[in-house]
């Protein structure tokens, strides 16, 4: 492949329509990697200011994003599949006004040598094509809108239930106003009393036996609250190249595995399922 590529370096626009000595001659023994197996295709839209097709260096981005997400998802080497951008066409966008929108079909063939527990399904090859495009418009495509999805402004309203408690219990700053519905069937027990008396917010509905005294009242604790980003970020984000890889895990029970991996020299691709820390995405 790299000797193909080194003569034809567009070699994967050909998709399998390339011949090798196997198919010229009776004693031929190459064939072409990633061909002979299923081939699945997808459309692909991209908003740019200008009347313009992708450029072939574009086109090879889009592709080299979408068959390393896809060899990484279903562990198979890279090499086993091809990638190339058909049937490019060019309108007036109707959901960015001014701008233009370049479709295409992405076309992704699979060798036919991959292992039998290898099944790569039509709705799989189009979220991974999906989270190409969105990469590709953020950092690839010249000019082009970002398709990158911004995070939910509220959380959902009931949270996911894990089956098993984490390792280390978290920690809040502040305590929540309203006492808990049910009480805890064991009482925990302070080793030490607390130099200062607390404030409770919400007075008990029944006075004690005993009044308190309390000598001086607690500082209350403040927090900064983070700024929510709505909407992404239109410039392009400065790349950087790091000395090691990054370490990802799924919390919870997830529908799609989440990772994480260096799609191109200093442009990381993170990929998971999922509307926020509480609530899974199945």
């Amino acid at each position: 492949q790299d000797e193909i590529d080194y003569v034809l370096p567009n070699s994967q626009n050909f998709g399998c329509k390339l011949f090798t000595d196997y198919d010229l001659f009776n004693t031929g023994q190459q064939h072409l990697n990633g061909c002979g197996g299923p081939t699945h295709t997808t459309p692909i839209t991209f908003q740019v200011p200008d009347i313009r097709m992708l450029t072939g260096e574009e086109q090879k981005q889009v592709c080299k994003i979408a068959l390393k997400t896809t060899s990484n998802q279903f562990s198979f080497d890279q090499s086993k599949a091809r990638c190339y951008v058909a049937d490019q066409n060019i309108v007036h966008s109707e959901i960015s006004p001014g701008m233009y929108d370049i479709s295409g079909i992405a076309v992704l063939n699979f060798d036919k040598l991959l292992p039998a527990s290898t099944v790569i399904t039509a709705e799989a090859v189009k979220a991974v094509s999906k989270a190409a495009s969105a990469t590709a418009s953020d950092f690839v495509i010249l000019g082009a809108i970002p398709q990158s999805e911004a995070p939910s402004e509220m959380p959902s309203m009931q949270p996911s239930t894990s089956h098993k408690p984490s390792s280390s219990p978290s920690m809040t700053a502040m305590p929540s106003d309203p006492p808990s519905e049910y009480p805890s069937i064991v009482p925990s027990q302070s080793a030490q009393p607390s130099d200062e008396p607390s404030i409770s917010t919400v007075p008990s509905i029944l006075p004690t036996a005993v009044p308190s005294v309390s000598q001086s009242p607690t500082p209350v604790p403040t927090t900064n609250t983070p700024s929510i980003s709505v909407v992404p970020t239109p410039a392009l984000t400065e790349r950087r190249v790091f000395e090691e890889q990054f370490r990802s895990k799924d919390i919870g029970y997830v529908g799609t595995a989440g990772q994480s991996f260096e799609t191109l020299p200093g442009l990381y691709t993170v990929q998971g399922s999922g509307l926020d820390i509480w609530v899974n995405f199945y």
